[in-house]
């Protein structure tokens, strides 16, 4: 009789801790959404411009924001085990937005986001597991790095100014 609160309560915990790595979905509130037209340069300007219109959406024919984003991945060894053979690297990425009104013909933002995370290589010599692993280590990176910037931009609904002209 008292094993069904046992176990409930045993399965309750259990739940609630492999649910704990869950993140919360935000919703991009924000002017950009469906209004920006998107200008992207550097590393892995493909992979941002792939995440941001699924963030953003589609460009439309005339929009209020242009968005100019420049990235430039750095990828340097921390661990160098014997041989010469480097097991951990830091992936960092530095992306620089700059935001243009086009009705107001100004910049209303400008921010540079830097973001890193390492990447423990687990086998010695070439490894196609190894280098996928790396490349989601990149890709969530970036992603992060992209999410801290609209997390950012959220902030604004209706208050963004001219901070230089031109």
């Amino acid at each position: 009789m008292k094993t069904k609160p046992l176990l409930l309560l045993v399965f309750s915990f259990f739940l609630f801790v492999s649910c704990s790595q869950f993140e919360a979905v935000y919703k991009i509130n924000n002017l950009l959404k469906n209004n920006t037209k998107t200008n992207i340069v550097g590393d892995l300007s493909q992979e941002a411009n792939s995440y941001l219109i699924s963030l953003l959406g589609k460009e439309i024919s005339e929009p209020k924001y242009e968005l100019f984003l420049t990235s430039k991945k750095t990828k340097k060894k921390l661990v160098i085990s014997t041989g010469s053979v480097a097991t951990k690297y830091r992936t960092t990425i530095n992306i620089n937005y700059n935001v243009y009104d086009k009705v107001l013909k100004c910049r209303v933002y400008s921010s540079e986001i830097t973001t890193s995370n390492d990447f423990d290589s687990r086998s010695e010599g070439y490894s196609f597991g190894s280098d996928a692993g790396e490349k989601n280590s990149e890709l969530n990176n970036l992603r992060g790095n992209i999410d801290s910037f609209l997390s950012e931009m959220s902030r604004y609904i209706n208050d963004l100014s001219c901070i230089d002209e031109g």
